[in-house]
Order: C-alpha cells, then sequence, then structure tokens
C-alpha cells in the first residue's frame, strides 16, 4: 500500500507542479499591481504638422479619378493667398457641378461661376478661366494628368514652396469628398511661394 499511496502522492505533486509552472507563465510577468508588462507601451505618434511658414500663395484644387481608366482630373486655382480666398467660395461651388461624363477622357461638365471667364486651353490644360483683374495673379484651369496621388499632391505643395510629404501622411493631404456620386478629393496648400514653373516629368502640368 505504501508503494501504491507513494506514487499517488508523486502523480499529484507532479500535477501541482505542471500547474504552477503554467500560471507563472501567465501571471508571472505581471508587475505588483497586476499590470502586463508583456506587450511594450504603445508609443503614440508624432502628430502631424506642417512647417511654420509664410502663406503667402495658396492653391486649392479638386483631384478626382477618371473611372477605371489611369489618370486623374485636376480642377485647381492658384494665386497670392488672400486672392484666392476671395473666390474660394465660388471655387467650391464651381467644383461641386462637375460631372464626369463617361469613361472617356472627354472634358467633364460643370456651372462656370459668375465673373468668370473662358479663356480657351493651352498645351497642358483642357480649360482655363479669367477670374479678376489680371495684377490678381489668379491661375485657374483643368486638365487631366496621369501620376500617384501622392506624387500629385507633393508637386503642388512644392509649387507654393512646401515640402514633400511621404505616403503616411498622405490622409493628412486631402480631404475626401463625394462630387455628383463619384469619389474625389480636396487639396488645399499654402506657403511662402515655389517656382512658377515645374521641372522634370511634371514640366509645365498642373
Amino acid at each position: 500500500m505504501s508503494g501504491v499511496l507513494s506514487g499517488i502522492l508523486n502523480g499529484v505533486r507532479q500535477r501541482f507542479l505542471l500547474l504552477g509552472m503554467v500560471v507563472f507563465v501567465f501571471t508571472g510577468c505581471k508587475d505588483p499591481e497586476g499590470i502586463e508588462q508583456r506587450v511594450p507601451p504603445k508609443v503614440d505618434e508624432k502628430p502631424y504638422a506642417e512647417p511654420d511658414v509664410e502663406k503667402k500663395e495658396r492653391i486649392i484644387g479638386l483631384i478626382m479619378p477618371q473611372g477605371t481608366l489611369p489618370g486623374w482630373w485636376f480642377f485647381k486655382l492658384r494665386g497670392p493667398a488672400d486672392k484666392v480666398e476671395a473666390q474660394s467660395k465660388a471655387f467650391k461651388a464651381w467644383i461641386a457641378s462637375i460631372e464626369i461624363l463617361d469613361e472617356s477622357r472627354a472634358l467633364p461638365k460643370w456651372e462656370t461661376p459668375p465673373g468668370w471667364v473662358p479663356s480657351g486651353r493651352d498645351d497642358i490644360r483642357m480649360a482655363l478661366f479669367a477670374i479678376g483683374k489680371p495684377e490678381d495673379g489668379l491661375d485657374c484651369g483643368v486638365s487631366y494628368v496621369p501620376g500617384t496621388l501622392l506624387d500629385n499632391i507633393n508637386r503642388w505643395r512644392e509649387q507654393v514652396g512646401l515640402p514633400k510629404r511621404g505616403a503616411g501622411d498622405l490622409d493628412h493631404l486631402m480631404e475626401p469628398v463625394m462630387i455628383n456620386g463619384r469619389r474625389a478629393f480636396f487639396v488645399d496648400v499654402s506657403g511662402p511661394g515655389g517656382p512658377k514653373k515645374m521641372m522634370g516629368p511634371f514640366h509645365g502640368k498642373q
């Protein structure tokens, strides 16, 4: 009997030892207050912030994909920050009226705001507008441009004198909107002013 009892006791001890090891694995990594420390505390990401620069030049624009075709429609107003602000309400009314006709690159339809004068096109832009006085320095047009969304937004940033941003900042650089049932992105950037003509693969483009 003593041998049998000894075997039973040894089995019980082994079970308690195994149970203790399991408890240690799941509780041994806690501090005295019972707070688990196995996962390092999350470090807050650095908040997004634009550089503190003088805002002399401003671009407001709408970037709209052309359905399943590659490329983007640009509806863009650029100029001195105060002059752009004076036209911002008219600009937003304009882009709210835009209708993409089909899955081709035919010029979209829109309602031209009062005081805006259609002024033809150029080598890059498919439509231009004369807005305000010539000395106001406003430039407004419509174009169809390839490239990624980030590339295009960064080009606009450079045009007003702001640094490029990375893909991780994309959500901060634009505001998703719906225009007559189509997804689009509204962009508003201001800076000290940049080059009047862009060089490189997007030379002369919007």
